[in-house]
């Protein structure tokens, strides 16, 4: 068998060249095999290209020499194929779709006829004496549909559930007997692997035996040693479950048996690199994508091919999983009214797809925790210092799917703050110590942390900086650099938290991905600080949402601001529905117009409705039956129809709180 090329990446181009060559061969017999990962788009470029290819060059060569025989192209998958009978269903199913002028596996609208009668048809086969198996299989077709002039494509074989030997026997009957040219799709490092279920007890009770010492390449000394050994000592020590399976792969396993058998039937191995680029823009520009998305995502093909290559992991199933997710992304993105939108899809769509990547690879890790919200942390193999800007938003759409508007609105003013809007000096200290600090020296590093220390007394900085302000010292004070500098730091935020004008949760979104000391040392020091913001603002909260009570319209509104501003502080603190006034609530309900019912009602959504978000939310939740049956007692006689049913969806969405937090309840 020749390896064609093996260390040598061939083109697209490269391996149609060398099928055509192959598919005109006659001085001997044998089938390609084109090996590659799985994901790497072996499928793809066997139907949107070689297949394609073949079809003209037999067209081409019909229309030169009008005695030539044209040759139909049959694929087939043979995923989960369990019998040689079922192989011939589906062969003969293709060729039939093939000769009606369709193809590639892709059964289309008008064939659920054939679908549905060759069952009948093959039991009419069998009724005549004609079993289908690979010794009469051109016998058996021949009856319904000629396959003999055609060039077969099988695909999946590693997914191929027949024992190895029986699969490859019967597609070489098609090449040894019939002389017909047949390609091979595979992952050869796949295939073998698993195990034939006959006589699965006999192999489970055979590797349970506890005198067999499991070393490679002993199979027939190990069967021997069972069969000729005494029985006594059989059970003295057990082993477990998974143990068994991995003494059943050991002994049973079918790859050896593989690599004889192809030696006969595989004349030449063809490995297939992806052209990524070439694939990615082909994907992008026929997918039902805004044009401008695709503007985007074509200028970052450079950047997708590298980062795959890097991380090991050139897979197109994974870009098209990204494609999906950055797409609904996008939509949301694209409804932020800002001149720096476009910065925040650019860095949004390389992230995403640095997530995807490492989610589809097997290597995310979810950290996140409580409510954190965004982190700097590694992503991949490359990132080793955690200097990658995280959201939480994304992570938790791309791995489960859950995408809510606000977080990314707030998202988006943290990534504006942070790197698009003009910053004082003491602000560009750090962000250059927050992002390179690693790439410093230290007399640069102690000239920055003095700039920091000066805003911090100064008040030049937000207090939800502080939580990176914190860890960033915590770091380097790990690398060496003076306790004295984080003390320093605590003492300098107390000084201009006393200064504040409003109550704020320093936790506020923030995520420290590290465990251990560290996350503890900065655990402690955020309580200490907001220990000092609560002996503040004591008696603050509670009286700003009871001043929206006394407002006559409007108070909705100012309330779902206030709620969408403080949100962090809301669900893991302060609470919502403890702070107010049932009865001046209720009143208010009931001489509310319909937008601020409306706007009312989305606070209790966003609070409740949509799942357990903090602690305090949860300690309160009793508080939301109390609620309904206070609005369900309001007499909306005379009330308009759009009022009546804002205040029917009020009743609603409470309801739905006390089942989500009902129902976390019984869980725990």
């Amino acid at each position: 068998m020749i390896d064609r090329m093996k260390n040598r990446k061939l083109t697209d181009d490269d391996i149609v060249n060398e099928i055509i060559n192959y598919v005109d061969e006659t001085l001997y017999n044998y089938a390609v095999m084109i090996d590659g990962e799985w994901g790497c788009g072996k499928t793809y470029f066997i139907k949107e290209r070689l297949y394609k290819e073949l079809e003209k060059y037999e067209n081409e060569h019909r229309q030169s020499d009008h005695n030539y025989q044209q040759r139909k192209i049959i694929y087939v998958s043979l995923y989960g194929v369990k019998s040689i009978e079922e192989v011939t269903k589906k062969l003969l199913m293709e060729a039939l779709i093939a000769k009606a002028g369709k193809g590639k596996g892709m059964i289309k609208k008008g064939t659920e006829v054939i679908s549905s009668v060759l069952p009948v048809m093959f039991d009419i086969l069998k009724n005549k004496g004609i079993e289908l198996d690979a010794n009469n299989i051109t016998e058996a077709t021949e009856k319904l549909v000629s396959i003999k002039n055609s060039i077969l494509i099988f695909d999946d074989l590693e997914r191929c559930d027949c024992p190895i030997n029986e699969i490859l026997g019967y597609i070489n009957s098609f090449v040894e007997h019939e002389n017909m040219k047949v390609i091979i799709i595979a992952n050869q490092k796949e295939i073998g692997k698993g195990v034939s279920s006959a006589n699965q007890e006999l192999k489970y009770l055979v590797a349970a035996h506890d005198n067999i010492i499991f070393e490679k390449d002993q199979k027939r000394e190990v069967l021997s040693q069972y069969f000729n050994s005494g029985r006594e000592n059989e059970n003295k020590n057990p082993v477990n479950i998974e143990t068994v399976k991995d003494r059943v792969q050991k002994l049973f396993i079918e790859d050896n048996l593989y690599d004889k058998v192809k030696e006969k039937l595989i004349g030449v191995t063809i490995y297939y690199r992806p052209d990524l680029q070439t694939v990615f823009k082909e994907l992008i520009i026929s997918a039902e994508l805004d044009n401008s998305l695709k503007e985007y995502l074509c200028a970052d093909i450079d950047f997708f091919e590298e980062y795959m290559i890097n991380e090991a992991h050139s897979n197109i199933r994974t870009f098209q999983f990204f494609l999906s997710k950055i797409n609904q992304l996008y939509r949301k993105i694209i409804q932020i009214e800002d001149d720096g939108r476009e910065a925040f899809l650019k860095y949004i769509i390389k992230y995403s797809f640095k997530i995807s990547v490492s989610f589809r690879n097997g290597d995310y890790k979810y950290e996140w925790k409580g409510a954190e919200e965004y982190a700097f942390k590694s992503i991949g193999s490359i990132d080793i210092f955690g200097n990658q800007l995280s959201f939480r938003f994304v992570d938790d759409f791309i791995t489960k799917s859950i995408l809510e508007d606000g977080r990314i609105k707030d998202m988006f003013e943290l990534f504006a703050n942070e790197y698009l809007r003009m910053g004082s000096p003491e602000k560009e200290a750090f962000a250059e110590l927050d992002s390179h600090w690693y790439e410093l020296t230290d007399i640069v590093i102690e000239e920055k942390i003095d700039i920091i220390l000066k805003g911090l007394e100064n008040g030049a900085y937000d207090v939800k900086e502080y939580p990176r302000i914190i860890n960033r010292f915590l770091e380097l004070q790990e690398h060496g650099f003076p306790k004295d500098d984080t003390l320093k730091m605590i003492e300098n935020m107390k000084i201009s938290l006393s200064k504040l004008s409003h109550h704020i949760d320093i936790d506020n979104g923030y995520g420290v991905m590290y465990e251990g000391d560290r996350r503890n040392k900065y655990q402690k020091i955020v309580t200490e600080l907001q220990k000092v913001i609560d002996q503040k603002f004591q008696n603050n909260y509670t009286n700003i949402l009871d001043s929206y009570l006394s407002i006559k319209e409007g108070w909705g509104e100012k309330m779902k601001n206030y709620v969408s501003h403080n949100k962090n502080e809301i669900c893991s603190s302060e609470g919502f529905l403890g702070k107010l006034d049932f009865e001046k609530l209720c009143k208010q309900i009931e001489g509310a117009t319909s937008k601020d019912l409306h706007a009312f009602r989305s606070c209790i959504i966003s609070l409740y409705a949509r799942g357990i978000l903090g602690k305090a939310l949860e300690e309160e939740s009793m508080l939301l039956s109390e609620l309904r049956q206070c609005v369900e007692n309001i007499n909306t006689g005379g009330f308009d129809r759009i009022k009546k049913m804002q205040i029917k969806f009020l009743i609603e969405n409470l309801k739905t709180g006390e089942e989500v937090y009902s129902a976390n309840k019984v869980k725990f």
